[in-house]
């Protein structure tokens, strides 16, 4: 289920302005350069301060997708008034899966701990549950003060690593993560709420800690903002994209990805039916994929006899936008394990929003919106088979693919970040409001046990 959210307690107002803290790491600054696409908490952070909240988002100096320690992030403040960032320290990573990256996290939630004790506490805190160490600090924090801690779960963390190894090992992988399943116990059951990117997300969070639903958990879907793009950027990404051979060409499929290019994402399957499927299909297909990531040199090196795919690398908003009118199809070729089925990848609006229909092998909640919102169409993870399959029948109904396109572009008006985070923030002002609801009693009993 994608979405059911709360009827929370009516306090006979509106939301009235507030100050909230985000805790959320490894999103991009505002101020991180021109036409930067942000991330759903920098959505919510600069659409309330613009609302008249005041908002401190504890982020992190070190830039995850570059992979880089940025100094213009502790140098720079941003344009909104009423946010400031608060930039965190960690000794940084080069892979997403490593203990590197583990002792970061630690160091992140140690500075977070250490920078708290020192600014003016806020009504209410909002924090993503990766890293773990982090939000653990937040929900503590909250708890010691007797402030609201909302949990935002976008991944299944600690569970997801699990699947990360051969099944044999599963079982010692199990219990070499216990800490950290203690961990998302104690989070789960300090928080004063849990948000998710799904019903399901928050069910899981649930079934991991000790305490019944409350009146303010329930989903929080992902949104989609439009980027503000001069009409210079706009004619500059377009030339970007001509002088890369990418046109509109009705005769052509262009079918397009963006993202961070996994070893969990299976390029593989893609690339392999690529390299089976017949000559006459592969004059009339093409794929451009966006990003970078630690998979990016393989899937490369195994596409590198096929002159129909395509690899841009990092690209900024306007070239997206731009891509995303000389495409046809909206590519997410995501394995259908435990988290990904739960959730909804943000690249799912991006698509819908610019009416591309989503071709995906990814089942769960995703293969549910396609299938009651006709907009798009399904393939067999690890089957490039059935993907063969798909493309012949796309290209031979192209009325399908316009149809599916306008149904994207309905699907994707609903999940407008106006609506839906504004929905949310009349949420967290409820939740400050409430004085007599159970949540409230909870976080006020937690903070006198600490």
């Amino acid at each position: 289920m994608l979405s059911r959210e709360p009827d929370v307690p009516e306090t006979g107002k509106g939301p009235v302005t507030m100050r909230l803290w985000f805790v959320k790491t490894a999103e991009p600054w505002p101020t991180d350069g021109p036409h930067i696409r942000l991330g759903r908490t920098g959505v919510m952070a600069q659409q309330y301060a613009r609302a008249g909240d005041d908002i401190v988002w504890f982020n992190e100096i070190f830039n995850h997708a570059r992979r880089r320690h940025d100094s213009a992030r502790i140098e720079r403040g941003t344009a909104e008034s009423r946010l400031e960032i608060v930039g965190l320290n960690g000794r940084g990573y080069r892979r997403s899966v490593s203990l590197a990256r583990m002792f970061h996290h630690a160091d992140v939630a140690r500075d977070f701990r250490a920078r708290a004790a020192g600014l003016a506490q806020p009504d209410a805190i909002v924090s993503s549950l990766i890293p773990l160490e982090l939000c653990r600090e937040a929900v503590r924090y909250g708890r010691k003060n007797g402030i609201p801690v909302v949990v935002d779960v976008r991944d299944l963390w600690p569970e997801v690593w699990i699947e990360l190894v051969p099944q044999i090992a599963r079982p010692i992988a199990r219990t070499a993560l216990e800490p950290y399943f203690a961990m998302l116990a104690e989070i789960v059951d300090g928080s004063s709420a849990i948000c998710g990117v799904s019903e399901d997300a928050v069910d899981w969070a649930l079934s991991h800690g000790n305490r019944p639903r409350g009146a303010f958990d329930g989903a929080l879907p992902l949104a989609y903002e439009p980027p503000e793009l001069s009409a210079g950027a706009l004619a500059e990404a377009a030339k970007f994209w001509t002088s890369r051979g990418i046109e509109r060409d009705e005769r052509i499929l262009t079918i397009c990805f963006f993202g961070n290019i996994s070893h969990r994402v299976e390029f593989d399957t893609v690339i392999h039916a690529l390299k089976n499927a017949p000559a006459d299909l592969l004059e009339h297909v093409r794929i451009v994929f966006c990003g970078r990531g630690e998979a990016e040199l393989k899937v490369s090196r195994l596409a590198r006899d096929l002159s129909m795919v395509h690899f841009a690398g990092w690209v900024n908003a306007a070239e997206i936008e731009a891509l995303k009118m000389r495409s046809d199809v909206g590519l997410l070729p995501y394995p259908s394990s435990m988290d990904f089925t739960r959730s909804l990848p943000n690249k799912v609006f991006d698509y819908l929003s610019g009416g591309l229909p989503i071709l995906t092998c990814l089942k769960g909640v995703l293969a549910n919106l396609i299938e009651a919102e006709g907009c798009g169409w399904m393939y067999g993870n690890d089957d490039p088979q059935s993907l063969i399959h798909v493309l012949h029948w796309l290209m031979a109904n192209r009325s399908a693919v316009s149809e599916a396109s306008r149904r994207a572009r309905i699907a994707g008006a609903r999940f407008g970040a106006n609506e839906i985070y504004g929905r949310f923030r009349e949420r967290l002002s409820a939740l400050c409001a409430s004085s007599t609801t159970d949540v409230r009693e909870r976080v006020v009993a937690g903070a006198a046990r600490c």
